[in-house]
């Protein structure tokens, strides 16, 4: 597995300094997305200096899985990595499927300092309502939302009522 995971730097907004990494695995159409506990015992830290996070995705067997939390836990305690310096990722789509045991698993992830991300909100059934029922630290906007909204010219109608929510209080 470890020649199909590759770390892809992840930069700051003005592109010039390295943040963190996220944790790639490639695949072909036949094979299934490995569990997070599969992608943390396949990374090398040996290189780590101790200011990045690293970025690793969650299945949606990881969210639903009673007992994901404290497989993740044990093998990440086997590692010289901070428990605050990993973000565990799960798409919008991921995040709704049985949303009484993902709701106990990210509870529990961030009670034992893995921090956890929406990743490529805007992709699917994007809800404010449903986010603000998971314990998530970060949301990760879809690229090309991003892309679109805030170009000369692009869809901008978002920024705009956007505005008109916020001074409206």
């Amino acid at each position: 597995m470890n020649n199909k995971i590759r770390l892809q730097p992840l930069f700051d907004l003005n592109g010039q300094d390295i943040i963190g990494y996220e944790a790639l695995y490639s695949r072909d159409r036949e094979t299934c997305f490995p569990s997070a506990v599969s992608i943390l015992k396949h990374i090398s830290f040996g290189n780590d200096n101790g200011e990045f996070k690293y970025f690793i995705n969650m299945t949606n067997e990881d969210a639903i899985d009673p007992s994901f939390v404290s497989k993740f836990i044990k093998v990440l305690d086997k590692t010289s990595i901070d428990r605050k310096r990993i973000v565990l990722e799960l798409n919008e789509n991921t995040a709704t499927n049985r949303l009484s045991q993902t709701k106990k698993n990210l509870g529990a992830l961030c009670s034992n300092g893995v921090q956890v991300a929406l990743d490529d909100f805007g992709t699917g059934y994007s809800s404010l309502n449903m986010i603000s029922k998971l314990p998530i630290d970060a949301l990760k906007l879809d690229m090309g939302f991003v892309r679109n909204a805030f170009r000369p010219g692009g869809d901008t109608h978002i920024d705009r009522k956007s505005t008109r929510l916020n001074s409206s209080h």
